[in-house]
């Protein structure tokens, strides 16, 4: 036989393996390859973002804290005809000298009135030993020094530990103090000119794609203004309310406190709870248990307000996300990359599903108008206003 035809009859006579693969590891394969796939990119994507942090999360809050700022500094290039990196530096400088200006009153309070924290927590000592003695536990008087001993016996032998704890706090406070100041130079930069960077950025999309990828950035940034904005009113109406509840029933550090409250309502859910029950202890040690019960309807009236009026109402537009995503998000994101990662997780989801809803044909804003393509602009060499 020829080898051409040879080879002909050969190639015809094998059967085909897809006929005699079964269907379901057919399936398995081609659903359980891209999925595998997509885990081990999303595993490598999150370490080297664990191990680029001290970059990405100053630059995370700049762009939040620009998007605080930009109706302002859009305001002072609009009206002030002020250029556009002064209006920035104006912006940043005023807003951290309100920070600086309440955060140094309430430590003033708190430094002014540490004798009274001293006392107050030695009743609290004095009045859990005289529960543990006549409580269910019965503990005898003995057992009260004894314990107390251990626990200065302890200190002595882990005074190392804890000094070598005090100084590795210390390195933290460094590492922050230095991201601190990433994240100022990167809000200055990003205030000034964050269009033209992020513009430049797009070059490397591909062209035909690249216009549409800058809308779908615009929806997100705009979802993420909206959130930023929004979430700051919520913080402050929270905490103005379980303040002035703190100041009408005379519990201690009302300031401190709804600081603290407005910072923790930034954290969906956890924030809310863990606030709540730092006013409503504070309240018991103080005021005794009717003041703690006071204090507790006054927290659980302000959450209500805000589950039920101030984030439909305010948060509905920015963020279209379900309780049970932004539950999972925030718990993700906290275990992964801590404290940060709950303050970042909401508006990344928000701004991520804006730019997904856009690509998807659904604009979640449409009130928009489109601008130019980037290309176009950046090669007729215009300067882009800042949005």
């Amino acid at each position: 036989m020829h080898p051409a035809r040879w080879v002909l009859v050969y190639s015809a006579e094998q059967p085909d393996l897809r006929n005699r693969t079964p269907r379901a590891l057919d399936v398995a394969l081609r659903v359980g390859i891209p999925f595998l796939v997509s885990v081990a990119c999303g595993w490598v994507a999150i370490r080297l973002m664990g191990q680029a942090r001290f970059a990405l999360v100053p630059m995370a809050i700049a762009m939040l804290l620009t998007a605080l700022l930009s109706p302002a500094v859009s305001w002072m290039r609009r009206r002030l005809h002020v250029p556009a990196y002064l209006a920035g530096a104006l912006a940043l400088v005023g807003t951290m000298g309100v920070l600086i200006a309440v955060i140094g009153h309430a430590g003033s309070a708190l430094l002014a009135d540490g004798g009274s924290i001293t006392a107050m927590a030695q009743d609290v000592l004095h009045s859990t030993a005289a529960w543990l003695r006549g409580g269910p536990l019965h503990v005898q008087d003995g057992q009260l020094p004894q314990a107390v001993d251990k626990a200065q016996a302890w200190l002595a032998t882990n005074s190392s530990n804890i000094a070598s704890t005090v100084m590795t706090f210390g390195g933290s406070l460094s590492e922050l103090s230095a991201m601190a100041l990433l994240g100022l130079v990167s809000a200055f930069f990003f205030l000034g000119d964050g269009k033209r960077i992020w513009r430049s950025i797009l070059w490397l999309v591909p062209p035909r794609s690249r216009n549409r990828q800058f809308e779908a950035s615009r929806r997100s940034w705009h979802a993420l203004e909206l959130y930023a904005r929004t979430a700051v009113v919520v913080a402050v109406i929270d905490a103005v309310c379980i303040g002035l509840g703190a100041l009408l029933l005379d519990v201690p550090f009302p300031l401190p406190l709804a600081m603290l409250v407005f910072v923790s309502a930034f954290i969906p859910f956890v924030g809310a709870i863990a606030s709540g029950a730092v006013a409503v202890v504070l309240a018991l040690f103080t005021g005794g248990p009717t003041t703690a019960l006071l204090m507790a309807v006054v927290v659980l009236a302000v959450q209500q307000l805000e589950g039920n009026v101030l984030q439909p109402l305010l948060m509905g537009r920015a963020v279209s996300l379900h309780p049970y995503a932004v539950i999972v998000g925030v718990s993700l994101s906290g275990y992964l990359f801590g404290l940060v990662g709950a303050l970042l997780a909401v508006p990344a989801m928000a701004g991520g599903m804006a730019w997904l809803r856009y690509l998807n044909d659904t604009d979640p804003f449409p009130q928009l108008e489109a601008e130019p393509d980037p290309a176009e602009e950046a090669g007729s060499g215009a300067h882009p206003a800042h949005p």
